[in-house]
C-alpha cells in the first residue's frame, strides 16, 4: 500500500467516538481501513473517490448530505476542487460559500455552471476553483457575443499557477485575449503570481515618468522585470540625488572629522594577489558604495558618524581584476579590529568561503602589526 495514505480517525469511526476529539484537518484516507470504518451510508457518498486526494475528511462527512453537489464533484473526479472548497469554505453558511457552485441542483453541469464541453475540460485537468472561474469567464464572454477562447494549454497554466480572472481584469481589458496574456506571462522572468502587481506597478511608474502607456512597446516590454527595475532605479537615483543635495553641508562637516582618523584607518589597507581592501575616506564614497551595491551603508549618516567618532570604519573589498567595481562592504570596529559585518550586493554574500578565508588573513595581518607596534612602544 502506498506510504502516502495515512489512517485517519473518521468522525463516524466506531473506534474513535470521543466527541471532543473530532478532527477537522486535511489528511489522506488509508484504503485498508475503509471496509470497517465506513458505514453503509457513506460508501456511496463520494468519499471513496476522494481517497487519492488529501482533504478535510470530517468536513466532507458532516456536509455531504446537505450539500449533495460535493458528491457530484467527487464522483466526477474533481477531487482537487472538492478539497479546495472544503479548506476555504467547508461549513457553507450563506455568507461563506463558493459562489462559483450552484448548490440546488442534481446535475454536475449545473453545479459547475458550465456547458458539457467546458465541464469535460474541467474534468480533464482535475481543475481548481481558478480553473472553474476561467471556464465560467469564457462561457460568459461567449454568451455576450465575444468569441474569446482559452486554449487547454492556457487553462492548465492558469490552473497550475492559481491565477484568477479578477486578478487579471486590467490586463485582459488591454490585451483582449487570455491566450495572449498567458503567452506574455510565460516569456517573463516574473513569477506568475507576482506578474500582475509588477505590471501594474511598472505602468504607474512609466506614466509618472511621462511615457505613453497606450503604446504597446511601452505597455508590454519584452523584459518586464528589467524595465520595472530600471524605472525603480531611476526614481531612487533621483530621490538619492535630491537627498544628497540637502545634506551637502552635513557631509562636509563629517568629512572634516573623518579626516582626523584617516591616519589610524590606513592600517586597514590590505592586498594579496587577487584582492584589495581599501578604507573609505569620505561620506560620498559610502553613498556611492551603497548605491552600487543596493544596501544601506550610504543611505543615511549612521556609518559616516561612526567613522567621524572613530568607532568603526567602512572598508571596500575589491577584486584586483576590476578595482573600480564595488564587490563587498565591510564594517570593522576600530577599538579591537573586530569585523562587525560584511555584505555584497543586495546584502548577499557571494563566494563566501573565499571571502571568509581572505578576511581571516586580513585580521591576522592587522593583529601582527598591532603586536609589532606594542613591542616598539
Amino acid at each position: 500500500m502506498s506510504s502516502k495514505f495515512i489512517r485517519y480517525p473518521l468522525f463516524y469511526d466506531t473506534r474513535h467516538r470521543n466527541p471532543c476529539n473530532k478532527r477537522f484537518a486535511s489528511a489522506y484516507l488509508y484504503p485498508g481501513t475503509l471496509p470497517d470504518a465506513l458505514p453503509e451510508c457513506l460508501k456511496k457518498s463520494g468519499i471513496v473517490e476522494m481517497m487519492p486526494q488529501k482533504f478535510q475528511v470530517n468536513k466532507y462527512i458532516v456536509n455531504y448530505e446537505s450539500q449533495p453537489w460535493l458528491e457530484y464533484l467527487a464522483k466526477a473526479g474533481l477531487t482537487v476542487l472538492v478539497s479546495e472548497i472544503l479548506t476555504e469554505y467547508g461549513w457553507f453558511y450563506v455568507s461563506d460559500e463558493p459562489h462559483e457552485i450552484e448548490k440546488n441542483t442534481a446535475s454536475l453541469k449545473e453545479a459547475l455552471k458550465l456547458d458539457g464541453n467546458r465541464t469535460h475540460r474541467m474534468k480533464q485537468i482535475n481543475g481548481t476553483l481558478n480553473a472553474l472561474r476561467w471556464l465560467q469567464y469564457e462561457q460568459r464572454q461567449e454568451n455576450q457575443g465575444n468569441h474569446l477562447r482559452i486554449s487547454q494549454e492556457s487553462l492548465e497554466f492558469l490552473n497550475r499557477k492559481k491565477i484568477s480572472p479578477c486578478d487579471c481584469e486590467q490586463l485582459l481589458k488591454e490585451l483582449g485575449s487570455v491566450n495572449r496574456m498567458v503567452n506574455y506571462m510565460k516569456k517573463q522572468r516574473v513569477a506568475p503570481t507576482n506578474f500582475i502587481y509588477t505590471w501594474r506597478d511598472y505602468l504607474r511608474m512609466a506614466q509618472n515618468e511621462g511615457y505613453d502607456i497606450t503604446d504597446d512597446i511601452v505597455r508590454y516590454p519584452k523584459d518586464l522585470k528589467a524595465r520595472h527595475d530600471q524605472l525603480v532605479e531611476r526614481i531612487n537615483q533621483r530621490t538619492i540625488d535630491a537627498e544628497i543635495k540637502k545634506k551637502e553641508g552635513q557631509y562636509r562637516e563629517l568629512d572634516i572629522k573623518i579626516q582626523a582618523h584617516l591616519l589610524e584607518a590606513k592600517k586597514y589597507f590590505y592586498e594579496d594577489d587577487t584582492y584589495m581592501i581599501i578604507p573609505a575616506g569620505k561620506c560620498m564614497e559610502l553613498v556611492e558604495e551603497g548605491r552600487a551595491l543596493h544596501h544601506c551603508v550610504g543611505s543615511n549618516d549612521f556609518y559616516m558618524s561612526k567613522m567621524a567618532r572613530g568607532e568603526s570604519w567602512i572598508l571596500f573589498l575589491r577584486k584586483k581584476e576590476d578595482l573600480e567595481k564595488p564587490w563587498y562592504t565591510i564594517e570593522i570596529r576600530m577599538e579591537d579590529d573586530k569585523i562587525l559585518q560584511y555584505y555584497s550586493e543586495f546584502d548577499r554574500k557571494p563566494e563566501l568561503d573565499k571571502v571568509d578565508a581572505l578576511l581571516k588573513k586580513f585580521r591576522q595581518s592587522i593583529q601582527k602589526a598591532r603586536k609589532i607596534q606594542i613591542r616598539i612602544a
